[in-house]
């Protein structure tokens, strides 16, 4: 097994798959939610509070796959499946050019779901090879460097996002395509320093019905330590998919009447602050359980979040008030991942996290369903604004959440002082 140091060859290689990987899922997501938003060019196409649309197309993949491609990643190794999705990566950008150069808004939204089927695979290898790349001591710093570059590549994506949503509203239908295609390429070149890694599993049978799988490991989790984490995952990705698909909409003048290149400002703002805030708790994390950062960036969420839905917009004080909320996104975000690694085993790590990532998206979808109906008429028309106070409301509960998960991880944590991670059980669900 290869364990160097962080800057080895083999985990710069994956930072950069994962960088420019989260680049383009970012790029195809804002084109969409600017495309889709109130003023964009496809406006009112597909009814009111249409983002929640791209939020499903991103989400519903996971929520169905994840926890089947959880499998591929422990029965061949993650270097062969990170080189896979790459390669699909670059089939689904030349796709999504065919779209956006047609115009037609269904057919983007379909290679969003491409896209995020591409990724769930992805997924499970993207954080269960972590561990595989670096030494035990590493794996706090390297969660949240990850994390970080992760944001970086977030505020990337969403930066370009803006112009190139600006350009195809202007007539210029090659420009989303074409960025994705190169953002793909540098992505698929960067698996070219992978080191090859072994598989942990390859006796376990591939399960072919999905549904089953969905929803055997699902009860698996629910009966370990990892699923009241997972829970904590899965609310923070609540939280953020509402206020990922309120910014958008904050061009209506209901909502501050803030341009593009503002409202790109903003979520650019946002994302970097999440990425300090990880890797401030990575360093703090190192290679122990921290439960006590959730409630610290749990507070930081409610105060930034409810800042923007309780006072006036203005752009300088929306970017503070993101970044308060931002920085603790990242400390519940790090935190959590953190535990994740440690308390699963290296053999079942696929599986658990693909289970772990249908819960978090499973919130996610919901998220979208929600922020659909809070914006509809009929349901009271919530501006996007308020949708934050929303957002703030939310993090309350992760502090309760916090109290329970360090009394439900006392044992988890002296197991951890042996090296000695629980079993999920996923094992026996593997085979049978």
């Amino acid at each position: 097994m290869h364990t160097p140091a962080l800057a080895s060859k083999g985990f710069v290689g994956f930072c950069v798959v994962q960088f420019f990987g989260a680049a383009n899922d970012n790029i195809l997501k804002q084109i969409l939610l600017f495309s889709l938003a109130t003023g964009g060019l496809w406006e009112n196409r597909l009814g009111p509070g249409s983002q929640g649309y791209v939020g499903l197309a991103l989400t519903v993949p996971f929520v169905l796959f994840s926890p089947w491609f959880g499998q591929f990643s422990d029965k061949w190794s993650k270097s062969r499946v990170t080189w896979a999705v790459k390669v699909w990566e670059v089939l689904i950008a030349l796709t999504a050019w065919l779209a956006f150069f047609l115009g037609v808004p269904w057919f983007a939204l379909l290679c969003m779901v491409l896209l995020a089927t591409q990724s769930a695979l992805y997924g499970p290898a993207k954080y269960g090879i972590i561990p595989e790349l670096v030494r035990p001591d590493q794996l706090g710093p390297a969660s949240g460097l990850v994390n970080m570059l992760t944001n970086v590549a977030i505020i990337g994506g969403t930066a370009l996002a803006g112009p190139v949503a600006a350009a195809y509203g202007r007539g210029e239908t090659w420009a989303p395509g074409l960025t994705l295609c190169v953002v793909a390429l540098i992505g698929l070149v960067g698996c070219l320093a992978l080191p090859p890694l072994r598989a942990h599993a390859p006796s376990i049978q591939i399960h072919p019905n999905i549904v089953p799988c969905l929803v055997r490991s699902q009860l698996d989790l629910f009966r370990t330590p990892v699923f009241l984490v997972a829970l904590i995952d899965g609310g923070f990705y609540f939280i953020g998919m509402l206020g990922i698909l309120a910014l958008p909409d904050f061009q209506a003048s209901s909502a501050g009447g803030l341009s593009i290149d503002q409202i790109t400002i903003a979520l650019v703002a946002m994302s970097l602050a999440v990425g300090v805030g990880g890797v401030l708790a990575g360093w703090l994390c190192r290679a122990r359980i921290r439960p006590s950062l959730v409630p610290i960036g749990c507070v930081l969420m409610a105060l930034g979040f409810g800042a923007v839905g309780a006072f006036p917009i203005h752009p300088v004080r929306l970017l503070a008030w993101l970044a308060i909320g931002g920085l603790g996104a990242g400390a519940v975000i790090v935190a959590v991942q953190t535990m994740l690694l440690l308390m699963i085993s290296p053999h079942e790590r696929g599986r658990v996290l693909g289970a772990v990532n249908t819960l978090s998206f499973l919130f996610m979808a919901g998220a979208s369903v929600l922020y659909i109906g809070l914006r509809h008429e009929s349901l009271g028309g919530f501006s996007a604004q308020r949708v934050f106070v929303v957002c703030a409301v939310l993090s309350v509960p992760g502090l309760f959440a916090a109290g329970a998960l360090t009394r439900r991880l006392r044992g988890t944590l002296r197991m951890l002082e042996h090296d000695q991670p629980p079993s999920t059980g996923l094992k026996a669900q593997a085979h049978g």
